[in-house]
């Protein structure tokens, strides 16, 4: 730099003596010259600055760059306008750069032209001139997106004297689009009104994204000023009817992209939109379709209110009553706080005449399913009981043959699969017995889910735990084939209510046999403790005496069968040799341990309606120790007590609704009919409608029988 100086200084020296004398005096002159300067200024960019027009003149004819920029980016020209005092002196100075082929476009290190300096020194002169040498009157067009995108009112004030109203008119960029386009994405409200005034036309559609400004302003995510902006290209006479490239109207894009900007949409309403518009190139979805599948539930309410119509689907068979409930259980937390408006909206669609049992098309693995179906498998009672109350059919089956009961299992609310089950009554058991294609009843589902409460309430409900699927699986097997993780709780609890530790696969093996190949103990002793209470209650049964037969127990099937597992078998002698102790704990009146674990459930009701026995079992109890079945007899002795007292507040809740004079025969009947849930229901509400569906049929013709 200090060389190059030096040789610019040599070559004024040896040309010019006469000026290079005159600037000996002009000490800060030339120590810029002659020194290095630290901000990267060049001698022409101190002419420039000091407004020296001879000198500008002599340093270009001697080569000096132009276009040299310092450490802030600055050209000459931009220092000329930025330092240069006399006002007067600068568009000298401009005219000899720009002439010299000094680019005006060109920014500093704050992103400001020349031409920015001279509008806030007012020097309109000299932006008189830099516009002259900017090509295509680009400069203007620069300073006019500086207004836009600034919002810089102030500035086109300043400027408008620079330009002609037909360059605005006739400005289009590289993809066609007007400065109106701009004004509108960047949400100036006065530079858009102002591009209306000078004539720019409302519709005019970029060549290459054929929008409009309108449908420009319907796609942006800004409330602020979004409405404000549609309003003033409304009012300017824009065209509603046109689309963007996916066939969507300004209303479905608002319905899209802005959440809760009702205001916007009522303005196009108002313009007379139609609130069902459908368009073959947007698959035929509606406004209200897009803004459901956005949970958009503001827009969604104000276009029911108009008149949106819910049941006109899209080609994909999309409904907004699906979409709806999609976006309420498959999105984030934020939409899940917001369930109780959702619950609104979704009474809403129902009330405006949304069809619960409408299908969709079969999406991409070939399901096709209603609205109530996918509540029933993710919404909450509030919500079944509402679309219940709107004509919502559970019996309807969709095309893997599934109904309500098998979707209701799948839900993690259990209040749900109760309410459905309530619902049907007289036909529980029988939709309960319902398959799918695939082979699958209700309990098989809730066991496939591993929803506990779901397999308890279906259990005590009268489910068959032993039904056989397609693939020839109970549900216990199931479990036990499958390999499933933490299902000892599930395996107990069908045990518990029935389930057959000996049924067998196709290959021929058994629920416990598997159980013994998983090689899981805690697996193992649970079904074998059940297979010995399934044998020894047969042998209970059939000689109504188990004392002899209790001898050769331990010579069964059983002990067959863990001979091939020496834990098993020596788990297998200990459970023998308790239930042999067990016989001779008799702890009232000839009534052992044994009789309360191995007797029939009728029998074991008659016990324990004796108030004596109940209270010597319970104090024997608590005083012995039986650490195999000690807990199945606590909770066999315990869930009989609990039917009992059930039966009879029931007994007297029947007695008191039922028109029949002698009624105990009736009531006795009935009552053996109830469920174990049915009967907790009867005890609950305290009152029973006998021609109610909780009835089945044989109940009703009991009942009318009873009144004859």
């Amino acid at each position: 730099m200090f060389e190059q100086k030096s040789t610019i200084v040599e070559r004024l020296h040896a040309a010019h003596p006469e000026l290079y004398a005159e600037m000996i005096g002009e000490a800060r002159t030339i120590r810029e010259l002659l020194e290095y300067n630290r901000r990267g200024n060049t001698a022409l960019h101190e002419a420039a600055a000091l407004g020296n027009v001879q000198l500008v003149i002599h340093l270009l004819e001697m080569s000096c760059p132009v276009d040299a920029r310092n450490q802030d980016f600055e050209t000459p020209l931009i220092r000329a306008a930025k330092h240069a005092e006399n006002i007067s002196e600068i568009s000298r100075v401009f005219a000899v750069l720009l002439k010299a082929g000094a680019n005006p476009l060109i920014r500093d290190k704050d992103k400001r032209r020349a031409v920015d300096y001279c509008l806030e020194k007012e020097d309109l002169e000299s932006a008189r001139l830099l516009r002259c040498y900017s090509h295509n009157s680009s400069l203007c067009q620069k300073l006019l997106f500086d207004t836009i995108f600034f919002d810089n009112w102030s500035l086109l004030k300043r400027i408008e004297p620079l330009y002609s109203r037909t360059m605005v008119l006739e400005y289009r960029d590289e993809n066609g689009d007007s400065f109106l386009y701009y004004s509108v994405t960047a949400g100036n409200v006065e530079l858009t009104r102002y591009f209306l005034s000078c004539g720019v036309d409302v519709n005019d559609v970029g060549f290459v994204s054929g929008l409009t400004p309108l449908v420009y302003a319907a796609k942006s995510h800004r409330r602020t000023w979004k409405s404000e902006i549609i309003k003033i290209l409304l009012e300017a006479g824009a065209d509603v009817t046109v689309t963007d490239t996916s066939g969507y109207t300004a209303l479905h894009l608002c319905a899209k992209y802005t959440r809760g900007d009702t205001e916007s949409v009522r303005l196009l309403l108002d313009a007379g939109m139609d609130v069902n518009s459908q368009k073959e190139l947007s698959r035929m979805r509606t406004p209200l379709l897009v803004a459901s599948k956005r949970g958009n539930i503001e827009v969604m309410q104000l276009l029911l209110e108009r008149g949106a119509d819910p049941k006109l689907s899209s080609i994909d068979g999309e409904y907004p009553l699906n979409s709806t409930i999609a976006v309420l259980y498959h999105t984030g937390p934020a939409h899940r706080r917001e369930a109780r408006v959702y619950h609104n909206i979704l009474e809403l669609l129902l009330t405006c005449g949304a069809d619960p049992n409408q299908f969709t098309e079969p999406n991409k693995n070939g399901h096709s399913f209603n609205a109530f179906m996918h509540i029933l498998s993710v919404g909450d009672v509030r919500q079944v009981q509402l679309f219940l109350n709107h004509g919502a059919d559970p019996r309807l089956t969709d095309n893997h043959g599934q109904a309500g009961l098998h979707y209701a299992a799948h839900n993690l609310d259990s209040d749900v699969l109760e309410l459905l089950l309530d619902f049907f009554g007289a036909d529980c058991a029988k939709e309960m017995r319902r398959k799918s294609q695939p082979g699958h009843t209700v309990l098989d589902i809730a066991v496939k889910k591993k929803h506990l409460d779901n397999i308890r309430l279906l259990c005590e409900s009268g489910a068959d735990v032993n039904a056989v699927s397609k693939d020839g699986e109970t549900p216990l097997l199931y479990l036990l084939t499958h390999k499933s993780k933490g299902v000892e709780g599930l395996v107990d609890l069908l045990l518990w209510y029935g389930a057959d530790p000996f049924a067998k696969i196709t290959t021929g093996e058994t629920a416990y046999q598997l159980a013994l190949r998983l090689n899981k103990r805690i697996l193992t002793e649970l079904v074998l403790r059940y297979a010995l209470l399934k044998v020894l209650r047969h042998l209970y049964e059939a000689a109504k005496s188990s004392r002899e037969k209790l001898k050769d127990l331990d010579a069964e099937t059983l002990r067959a069968l863990t001979q091939e597992d020496q834990v098993a078998h020596s788990y297998f002698v200990k459970c023998a040799e308790e239930l042999n102790r067990m016989q001779d704990m008799v702890f009232y009146d000839k009534v052992s341990f044994l009789d309360i674990l191995a007797c029939s459930h009728r029998r074991l009701l008659s016990y324990v309606r004796n108030a004596e026995l109940v209270s010597a079992f319970k104090s024997c109890m608590n005083s012995i120790e039986m650490k195999i079945f000690g807990d199945v007899i606590w909770k066999r002795f315990h869930e009989a007590v609990t039917e009992i007292k059930t039966l009879i507040v029931a007994t007297e809740v029947l007695k008191k609704q039922l028109p029949v004079g002698n009624c105990d025969l009736v009531v006795e009947k009935i009552l053996s009919y109830l469920s174990k849930r049915e009967l907790k229901k009867v005890v609950q509400d305290r009152m029973i409608l006998y021609r109610d569906y909780v009835f089945n049929p044989i109940i009703k013709h009991v009942v009318e029988q009873g009144e004859r």
